[in-house]
C-alpha cells in the first residue's frame, strides 16, 4: 500500500509567497469582500459558482487545501460586505437590477440557516442614479453597524439577535447623491466612520469623524482629510486610513496615514511620501500593513497596486506579487481591479473582477498567496499501466526535495525537482506493498 502524505512540510517563512496557489477553486464573477476567521476563508460577491459548484453570492473554503465547504446560506442577493460575531455571519447585501430585496441579513456559520430570532431587514431605498449596496459591516457594542448608500441614513445600528433597528442614529450626515460610507471601524466606547460625507454637528466633520456609542455625537477631533476616505483599520493604539487624499489632520499625506488614537494627532509613518497614490483597501497581521490601491512605488520600493508594508517605519518588506498588468481604475468599479482584501497568518487573500497573471496562465477573481515555501502534494493515483503518481504544487521558481519512508521517522531523497507553472509531477513503479510515505522540502 502506498500513502501519500497530503499536507507536505516545507520551510515557510515569514512573508507571503509572491505567487498565487493555483488549486484553489474560483467563482465565476466578481468578488466583493472577503474574510478569513477559524481557518475559513468566506468568499462574497456577485457570482453563481464557485469550482463549478452552485453557490449564489457566498460561500466558504477551507483556507489550507481551498476545499468548498458545504455551507450553503439562501443569499437573497450579491453580497458586498461581511462581519462574523461568534457563530453568526452578518452580510451587507448590494441591489443590482432588484435581485435583491433586503440589505441586511445573518447566517449560521455551521448551519447556514438565519438565527431563529432574525426578523429584521432593512429595505433598500435607492438614491437617483446611484447603484445602493452596503459597503461595510462592523460589530461592537452589541450591535452590528452597517454603513454605505443604501439607505435613508448612511448608517445603521442593529440588533445583532433580531435584526432590528436600533434608536442609535448620528443624523447629521448631509445626504446628497454621490456621499456614502465606506468603512466602519469600533475602538473602545467609539465608531470611526469613513467615507465621502460632509457631516454637519457644531462644526463640519469632512470624511472621516468618530461617534460616540452611546450618543451617536461627532466628538470635537477633525482630522478633515480633503479626500475620500476608502479603507481603515484598527492596530493597536493606531488608527490606519487609506483613501484619496493629499492632507489629513493638518499633515500631507497621499493616501495614506497612521493616527494615534490615544492623541488624535498624524504620526510619522508615510510610506507613500510624495507619490501621490490611491489607497482602496487595508489589512493589518503581526505589525505588518497590507494596501491594495493605485500605485507604482510605496514605503521605497517599486510596488504595483498590491503591498505590505512595516507597520513601524512604513518601509516595503520584501513581498512583491506580480501584478504589473493589473489595472486599478479610480472608481467604484469591479472591472479588473482588486476589491477585497483578507490575510490570515501569512497567507494573504485578494479579490475582485481580476486576473493574476503568472507565466502565460492566469487566476480569476481570486488570488490566494500562501506562506512563502509553501508546497502541498496532490493528485495521488495509481495508473492503469502500475505506476503511482502524484503532483506536487509549490512556490514558482523554488526547487524541492521529494523523500520517502516506511516509518515516518526515516526519510531518504527520491527526487530533486524546480517548480513551474505551478508544480511538478513525480512517478515510481507501484510496487510496495507496506505503507509507504512521502513528504516535500524546500531545497536551498
Amino acid at each position: 500500500m502506498v500513502v501519500v502524505l497530503m499536507k507536505a512540510s516545507s520551510v515557510a517563512q515569514a512573508q507571503p509567497s509572491n505567487f498565487p496557489r493555483p488549486d484553489f477553486p474560483v467563482p465565476d464573477g466578481a468578488i466583493l469582500s472577503l474574510l478569513a476567521t477559524n481557518g475559513i476563508i468566506y468568499l462574497a460577491g456577485d457570482f453563481e459558482t464557485v469550482g463549478d459548484r452552485a453557490r449564489p453570492y457566498l460561500a466558504a473554503l477551507d483556507v489550507q487545501n481551498g476545499r468548498l465547504l458545504n455551507w450553503e446560506p439562501d443569499t437573497e442577493g450579491p453580497v458586498s460586505a461581511a462581519a462574523l460575531s461568534g457563530k453568526t455571519l452578518y452580510v451587507g447585501i448590494r441591489i443590482v437590477n432588484s435581485r435583491a430585496t433586503n440589505a441586511v441579513d445573518a447566517f449560521d456559520v455551521q448551519t447556514a440557516q438565519r438565527p431563529a430570532a432574525w426578523a429584521g431587514y432593512i429595505r433598500t431605498i435607492a438614491i437617483e442614479g446611484s447603484i445602493t449596496c452596503v459597503n461595510t459591516v462592523a460589530i461592537g457594542h452589541d450591535r452590528v453597524y452597517l454603513g454605505g448608500e443604501v439607505t435613508d441614513r448612511f448608517i445603521y445600528a442593529l440588533d445583532p439577535i433580531s435584526g432590528a433597528t436600533l434608536p442609535w442614529n448620528p443624523n447629521q450626515f448631509d445626504q446628497t447623491a454621490g456621499d456614502f460610507v465606506y468603512s466602519i471601524q469600533v475602538a473602545g466606547n467609539l465608531l470611526y466612520v469613513g467615507g465621502r460625507f460632509p457631516y454637519s454637528g457644531s462644526q463640519l466633520r469632512t470624511n472621516l469623524v468618530a461617534l460616540d456609542r452611546d450618543t451617536a455625537a461627532a466628538l470635537p477631533w477633525n482630522p478633515a482629510p480633503n479626500g475620500r476616505v476608502r479603507s481603515m483599520v484598527v492596530s493597536s493604539n493606531l488608527l490606519f486610513v487609506g483613501g484619496e487624499f493629499t492632507k489629513i489632520g493638518g499633515q500631507t499625506r497621499n493616501g495614506l496615514a497612521a493616527i494615534d488614537l490615544e492623541t488624535g494627532n498624524i504620526t510619522s509613518w508615510d510610506p507613500c511620501g510624495t507619490n501621490q497614490n490611491t489607497i482602496r483597501l487595508l489589512a493589518v497581521e503581526s505589525n505588518t500593513v497590507y494596501v491594495v490601491g493605485t500605485f507604482r512605488e510605496i514605503g521605497g520600493q517599486s510596488r504595483t497596486n498590491l503591498a505590505a508594508l512595516d507597520g513601524n517605519t512604513g518601509d516595503a518588506t520584501g513581498w512583491n506579487p506580480s501584478l504589473t498588468n493589473l489595472i486599478q481604475p479610480p472608481v467604484a468599479d469591479v472591472t479588473n481591479q482588486i476589491n477585497a482584501l483578507a490575510v490570515s497568518g501569512d497567507t494573504v487573500y485578494v479579490g475582485g473582477g481580476l486576473e493574476f497573471p503568472l507565466n502565460g496562465s492566469s487566476y480569476p477573481y481570486l488570488g490566494v498567496f500562501p506562506p512563502r515555501g509553501w508546497s502541498v502534494l496532490s493528485q495521488a493515483r495509481v495508473t492503469t499501466n502500475g505506476v503511482f503518481a502524484f503532483r506536487l504544487l509549490g512556490e514558482e521558481g523554488s526547487s524541492y526535495v521529494i523523500d520517502a519512508s516506511a516509518t515516518l521517522t526515516n526519510w531518504s531523497s527520491v527526487y530533486t525537482n524546480t517548480v513551474a507553472n505551478g508544480g511538478f509531477d513525480y512517478s515510481e513503479p507501484a510496487t510496495n506493498t507496506s505503507p509507504r510515505f512521502y513528504r516535500a522540502v524546500i531545497g536551498p
